[in-house]
């Protein structure tokens, strides 16, 4: 079903698959929208390439309209494009409980650790 506004969604999510991935927090932001009853806010995460602070010194990163963006900072590319976009991705995570939603909304800019969830 697709999303509408103002439609409150019965979710009936059944978890099909294990998620595993250690991170760095890159960004987050909380949204208001159609989507934010069941998720309200959208993770940035990085690894590899994207978890190392002097490739994200040359980078400017953003999320808007539930998308990550980044720019270089300078002229020049800190690393093939590529690189930057293949080890970096938006998260949309929908958490089981109140409780896990508030750890969520603790993170903070960073290492993340280790992320393992039901997907």
């Amino acid at each position: 079903m697709a999303y509408q506004a103002g439609i409150t969604i019965n979710t009936g999510i059944t978890p099909r698959a294990r998620f595993a991935l250690q991170a760095w927090l890159l960004h987050k932001k909380r949204y208001h929208d159609h989507a934010s009853d069941l998720v309200p806010t959208d993770y940035t995460l990085g690894w590899a390439e994207m978890s190392d602070q002097a490739m994200l010194d040359q980078l400017d990163i953003a999320q808007y309209s539930r998308w990550w963006h980044w720019h270089t900072k300078k002229n020049s590319w800190p690393a093939p494009r590529e690189r930057i976009q293949n080890n970096g991705s938006n998260m949309h995570l929908i958490a089981a409980t109140p409780q896990v939603q508030q750890l969520l909304d603790r993170t903070r800019h960073g290492p993340t650790g280790f992320l393992r969830a039901p997907l």
